[in-house]
């Protein structure tokens, strides 16, 4: 017997209104699903998470993910890069440093941007290529650690995976990060 995934993971955190649905595993079309955006993940239907209104896409997703028939590789036979995403801070260009909106001298304006500290950060990222797509390797990571995990590429535009307990797409990028690795099978 399989361990359950934690499907939390898969879902998405932004705050944007229209993507609230999304905040929590849902029931759509006889599965499960866990979905942020970039990667959508679906498992035999589980009955503690509630069928939804509005799907997402799922119909669409799912189509991608049943017909697709090309070859599977094991993603086992690949190894990510050693990245760890570093955070540096500049100047926020909105305000120039000060923090606030305005530059007079008692603004207490604080400024959006940078949410008054008169800072912006912003994270490194790292892009990898695979099966002749590109993606963000925070979600191959997730991609990667499913248990007995195989994908392929339908098209550049995604890649479709299945895996001990369900399957999966993930989302390619529409170009490189300036850290950028291309993946090749493990000699």
């Amino acid at each position: 017997m399989t361990a359950e995934i934690n499907l939390q993971q898969f879902c998405g955190d932004d705050d944007y209104a229209e993507r609230r649905e999304i905040h929590r595993p849902f029931s759509a079309d006889g599965f499960t699903w866990a979905v942020n955006g970039y990667i959508a993940i679906r498992v035999t239907h589980r009955d503690e998470f509630k069928p939804q209104k509005k799907h997402v896409g799922i119909g669409t997703l799912g189509k991608i993910i049943d017909e697709f028939t090309g070859p599977f590789t094991a993603l086992s036979q690949f190894t990510l890069p050693d990245f760890i995403p570093t955070e540096s801070k500049t100047e926020c260009c909105e305000c120039d440093g000060r923090g606030t909106e305005h530059d007079c001298p008692d603004c207490t304006c604080k400024c959006d941007e940078c949410d008054g500290t008169g800072f912006v950060g912003k994270t490194s990222e790292c892009s990898c290529e695979i099966f002749g797509a590109i993606f963000n390797i925070k979600y191959l990571r997730m991609a990667f650690a499913l248990p007995n995990v195989q994908a392929g590429c339908p098209n550049s535009d995604q890649m479709v995976f299945r895996f001990d307990g369900g399957d999966g797409i993930l989302m390619a990028m529409r170009g490189q990060h300036k850290t950028h690795h291309v993946l090749s099978p493990n000699r």
